[in-house]
């Protein structure tokens, strides 16, 4: 059995900057998106599989804070790129059979994403995460 390796990308967003994030949100109809500088959610993931050739599920909306995490369930290699940014959320050299890889989205907007290997940022494997904010709760 192969074991899943967890390459958690929290920080993803740090390292290549806010700006390169927000470049990222916006859907092909360029809805906006924007930080959102409210409490984060913390301990909340989200599944995405990735079997050969699609996303299940292919969108999922989400509020800011919230991890993604995919796990390839198929058997070739995949990778998740955003599809305006071209920013790797995960690798292909880490995102074989049976591997897991994870971002958190902290940025309020709509990010599309791809598997290069598989299709391109409008075509074949393709899904969108839908960030909103976070829903208060009483206190």
């Amino acid at each position: 059995m192969i074991e899943g390796r967890r390459f958690v990308m929290a920080g993803l967003a740090a390292m290549f900057g806010t700006a390169s994030v927000l470049g990222a949100c916006g859907s092909s109809s360029d809805a906006g998106g924007g930080a959102y500088d409210g409490p984060l959610v913390e301990g909340v993931t989200v599944d995405v599989e990735a079997p050969d050739d699609f996303f299940r599920p292919e969108s999922v909306e989400v509020e800011a804070g919230t991890e993604v995490v995919w796990t390839n369930v198929g058997r070739n290699d995949h990778n998740v790129i955003l599809s305006e940014s071209k920013d790797i959320l995960v690798e292909t050299k880490e995102f074989a059979p049976g591997d897991v890889g994870s971002f958190r989205f902290t940025e309020v907007g709509t990010f599309r994403y791809y598997c290069s290997l598989h299709g391109t940022p409008d075509v074949g494997m393709v899904g969108v995460i839908e960030v909103v904010e976070p829903e208060e709760t009483p206190a």
